[in-house]
Order: C-alpha cells, then sequence, then structure tokens
C-alpha cells in the first residue's frame, strides 16, 4: 500500500510512524521536517515557494490514499480539485467550513436538536461598542480565524481589560497568514459553563463510523490549567466521563450531511463539555486532533493502515482498543504564546520512537506513552521528560496528573 500524507505538524508524524510498522506500507510525507530517503518511509520538506504547484505534481503519482492531515489544506481549492474521485481522507472544503466558522456550525447543531451554549452573534463593531458591559464570565470566539488557541477566550472580571485591549489593537486583523483579510468579521459571545471537557474523535466512511477515542485535552498554556488558551499542551486517552449520547450527536451530524449529498469522509472531532450532567457541544473540528490523536491512537489494536483504508474505500472496519491509557505532552518554547514569532534555539532535542513518540516541524514536540493507568502513563512520561535539559523549550507538568 502506497500512502501520501501532507501536514508538517506532531500528528502526522506520528501517524507516519505508526503507517509504517505495517511492512506492506511505504509512506511518502509531505511536510516532513526534513528530506528523508528510508526503505517505507520518505520525508519530502515542502518549505519551498512552489510549494502548491510542487504537490499537485507529486499527488499525479499512483497513491492507494491520499490523507492531507492538516486543516489549511481542506480549503485549498486547487487540492480539492485534484483529489476528487481519488482514495482521499479528506473532507469538503464545505464541511471543512463547519469548523472554521462557528457562526455557521451553531444553527447546526441547535437543527439537530444537540445541546450547545446559548450564543450571539456579533460584527465587530457592535462587539467593540458594548464588549465592557456584556455579562461576565462569558466566551468570546473568533470566527474564521485560528490563533494557535486564543481564539477562544474565556472574559472574567480579572481578564477583561486586558482581552479588550488586545481586542482593540489586533481583533480586526487576522491571525492565520494562509487566509485574507476578514471583509465582515464576526464573533460569538457564548454562555460560560463550567464542567469537563474531552473532544470525541470517530472515523468516517459516509453515513457510518467508527469510534476513535476519547481524549481528555489541556489547552490552557500553565500548571493547574490556568492562562490563556493554546493550541493544546497535553492530553489523555481514555477520557473519563464519555457520555453515550455523544455517539447519537456524531450519527445525527453525519446523516445531516450525507443527505445534502455532501458524505463526510474523514476524522471528525466533537468538542464536549460536561455541565450537570448534560454533555454539551461546543464546536466540531474536521480534522486530527493534536495531540489527542496521539493518545488515542497508541491504544488501537488494529492496523492503522488497513483501518485507513477501508474508511476511504467504504470497507467495513471495526476499531478496538486495549485496556491501557496513554498520555501525551507538548513541549513548547517558553516564548510560546506570547512571542510566537520568536522561537528559541537549539531546536527540541530528537524525539524517542521506541515509546515517547512525534515531533513537528515548527520544533515543537508531543512526546506519548502508554501504561496500565492514567497516572502510570503519567508518571512514565513526566520522568523522562524531567531528565532531559530542555534549554529554552518547557513543558506543563501536570498533563495526566490534574484529573
Amino acid at each position: 500500500m502506497r500512502v501520501a500524507l501532507l501536514g508538517h505538524n506532531a500528528a502526522t508524524h506520528f501517524i507516519a510512524q505508526q503507517l509504517v510498522k505495517n511492512p506492506d506500507v511505504e509512506v511518502v510525507h509531505y511536510g516532513a521536517n526534513e528530506n528523508t530517503e528510508e526503505a517505507q518511509y520518505r520525508g519530502v520538506n515542502i518549505d519551498r515557494a512552489d510549494k502548491r504547484s510542487f504537490i499537485l505534481e507529486e499527488l499525479k503519482q499512483p497513491f492507494d490514499l491520499i490523507f492531507p492531515v492538516t486543516f489549511l489544506y481542506q480549503h485549498w481549492a486547487e487540492l480539492q480539485a485534484a483529489l476528487r474521485g481519488k482514495a482521499a481522507l479528506f473532507p469538503s472544503a464545505e464541511l471543512a467550513m463547519y469548523e472554521w466558522s462557528k457562526v455557521k456550525a451553531k444553527p447546526l447543531f441547535k437543527q439537530l436538536g444537540i445541546p450547545t451554549p446559548l450564543h450571539v452573534v456579533y460584527d465587530q463593531p457592535v462587539l467593540f461598542e458594548n464588549f465592557m458591559n456584556l455579562k461576565r464570565p462569558f466566551v468570546l470566539k473568533f470566527d474564521q480565524d485560528w490563533r494557535m488557541g486564543k481564539q477562544t477566550i474565556i472574559v472574567t472580571d480579572e481578564n477583561v481589560n486586558e482581552v479588550f485591549a488586545e481586542l482593540l489593537e489586533n481583533g480586526t486583523k487576522r491571525h492565520h497568514p494562509s487566509f485574507p483579510p476578514f471583509h465582515d468579521q464576526k464573533f460569538i459571545v457564548e454562555d460560560y459553563l463550567p464542567g469537563y471537557e474531552y473532544t470525541f474523535q470517530v472515523l468516517c466512511n459516509g453515513r457510518n463510523f467508527s469510534y476513535l477515542g476519547a481524549a481528555r485535552d489541556y489547552k490552557r498554556r500553565f500548571e493547574g490549567d490556568v492562562g490563556f488558551n493554546t493550541s493544546s499542551m497535553g492530553s489523555y486517552a481514555p477520557a473519563m466521563k464519555v457520555d453515550g449520547m455523544v455517539a447519537d450527536y456524531a450519527s445525527r451530524i453525519l446523516n445531516h450531511f450525507a443527505d445534502n449529498g455532501t458524505p463526510y469522509v474523514g476524522i471528525l472531532n466533537l468538542g464536549i463539555l460536561v455541565h450537570d450532567k448534560v454533555p454539551y457541544l461546543l464546536e466540531i473540528n474536521t480534522r486530527v486532533g493534536c495531540p489527542e490523536f496521539q493518545s488515542s491512537a497508541s491504544l488501537i489494536l488494529n492496523d492503522l493502515a488497513d483501518t485507513l483504508y477501508n474508511a476511504v474505500h467504504n470497507k467495513s472496519f471495526v476499531i478496538a482498543f486495549s485496556n491501557e491509557a496513554a498520555v501525551s505532552a507538548r513541549v513548547v518554547s517558553k516564548n510560546y504564546g506570547v512571542k510566537p514569532d520568536k522561537r528559541p534555539n537549539p531546536a527540541v532535542p530528537p524525539f524517542i520512537t521506541e515509546s515517547l513518540d512525534g515531533v513537528d516541524g515548527r520544533g515543537y514536540a508531543v512526546y506519548t506513552t502508554v501504561d496500565k493507568t492514567v497516572e502510570a502513563a503519567a508518571n512514565k512520561l513526566h520522568n523522562f521528560l524531567s531528565t532531559q535539559d530542555w534549554g529554552d523549550y518547557t513543558y506543563r507538568t501536570d498533563i495526566g496528573i490534574l484529573p
């Protein structure tokens, strides 16, 4: 089986490592850290001016499976056209908008009868005018932007002045450089509901899906779950308190897509908040989560290559899990989220491929380990991390330890 992977993040590198465990699989990874030629793995660094034309030409080769892992590729019109009719684990750009636009997704949840926190959509001038008078705490969400996790902010009495000052300075400019500037920017102001959050992951081949596991994700930057949101500092699986109702949420969403002529093929993540014993759907992500996927997939007993291949080719697949637990922690620059354009050297030390896996092309590594319980896996992971000289890099010391 010949597989093309597209993506530069830690999850893509992890998937490549899992795929080549099958001796019959050859992986070509576009977006690898560096150019690599191995027996089963060819890493292709695509940090080049002609990246788009290069990838489109490369994908004319025969592949049994094409898997664009990261979200950005879902909005690349030329790639959507090039992959039409091919064996690609790749939702359409129309479906990807349900992640990119919270304003688009929220009415869908309501239409399908799925509980979601109450919210109001604001145009940018109206939000700015009324911001300081909104009842706190509330959750502020940027629509159609990605800010390394800071596109979602819990606004409280303690941080309201700081958030508003940042909003006035940078809130009218799209942070993500791959998309054009805002023309009609909108925000969501959502009720703040305290509770337990987790990511529910499924692999879909149209109407049908198989459970990929649920992971508890640590978004906050600092120990004790305080500080600003990040793109995630770590996760563990299996998550606690997973409600059976959530599988019904996934089924409703997938049947709706199929009924409207846009069947979903790919990995779908549901962001769940359990409040007063009710699982609320906060958002959906139309791609692999990082590092939630590393934690959950480390417990899958199936061959990953065969599982993904069967999903793309609309064959039946049932995913089985071990009775163990996995914990993942991200090692980041000490400037992470504060000065994102000033990443220090030297780079993160090389990842260990035996029991602690994963590294991404930006120099932010994700390490994952497995043991009999979450507590045992967390202790193993943190014992390893504590023995390393990280220099200008750091990590959260309570991943898998804080419930």
